[in-house]
């Protein structure tokens, strides 16, 4: 599973979301056997899944595998939760949702990076996409 997920993540890395996507979802598929399907140690590759759906234009795809990872991921430190959280805000956006969600997802994401300084940078994408959103309609 793991080497599914470094090389679907490389692959994402290069903008080959398709091959990403694949990838990744070979790698679920062999953790969900050995694992079971509630396992935390899926969240990873059902995060990377949810990226790669989001960024080949599929955000309600997304939204399913991200809020299974959200999850799983409870149990995990608040960073990663942060990770998935923002993803999963900018899917409910995209997927022209639940704005409220959405923002209280980004908030979640919000808390989780200001506490790290070495996601400074994580914390200002997120300031300017909540900054974003407050000024759509």
């Amino acid at each position: 599973m793991d080497a599914h997920t470094v090389e679907g993540k490389a692959l994402a890395g290069l903008g080959r979301h398709r091959d990403a996507l694949a990838r990744l979802q070979i790698g679920l598929g062999i953790g969900e056997k050995a694992l079971g399907v509630d396992n935390a140690a899926l969240a990873r590759p059902l995060a990377e899944i949810g990226a790669a759906q989001l960024a080949l234009g599929d955000a309600a795809a997304a939204i399913d595998t991200l809020e299974r990872a959200l999850k799983l991921r409870k149990a995990m430190s608040s960073d990663s939760q942060g990770e998935l959280a923002f993803l999963l805000a900018n899917a409910i956006v995209k997927a022209g949702k639940d704005r409220d969600r959405a923002l209280a997802l980004a908030l979640t994401a919000r808390a989780a990076f200001v506490r790290i300084p070495s996601r400074a940078s994580d914390l200002a994408e997120v300031d300017a996409w909540i900054a974003t959103l407050a000024t759509r309609p």
